[in-house]
């Protein structure tokens, strides 16, 4: 989540993405990330597990990790989550379907977020906000 100046559209947003190091597994900030969304009233989450091309595409870590958000997610009450396996840096499930995981059958990233968009009425693309923390920014 952004603090800061951007941190005031996190409390209208219907949407969070919050995205979970595919080779370090929920750290601090991702779990940090999830409940700062809970507290917000956020409701949909879209956990987007990165860096997969470090951990050779593999369906088994994938799983793992969507296991242990899905875990944390039920704890803060957070009642739809959708988890995408991505590379950023190659754009394995960015955009385009990746080849590398053909054991992935859900949406990519953006076709999640243009499900997101089309099927609700008081969506708006504009209220998305970055799940980024500025450590920096946020420490009292």
């Amino acid at each position: 989540m952004a603090c800061g100046p951007n941190a005031t559209g996190a409390s209208t947003a219907d949407l969070a993405v919050i995205l979970i190091d595919g080779a370090k597994g929920l750290l601090p900030q991702t779990r940090r990330h999830a409940f700062i969304a809970s507290l917000l009233g956020i409701t949909k989450v879209l956990a987007a597990v990165n860096k997969m091309d470090l951990v050779e595409y593999r369906e088994d870590v994938f799983l793992r990790l969507q296991d242990d958000f899905l875990a944390l997610a039920a704890q803060l009450g957070i009642a739809s989550v959708q988890c995408v396996p991505i590379s950023a840096l190659e754009g394995d499930n960015v955009v385009d379907r990746s080849k590398r995981m053909p054991w992935y059958q859900g949406p990519t990233l953006l076709e999640h977020l243009e499900r997101c968009w089309s099927t609700s009425r008081l969506f708006r693309f504009r209220k998305m906000i970055p799940c980024k923390v500025f450590a920096s920014r946020c420490r009292p």
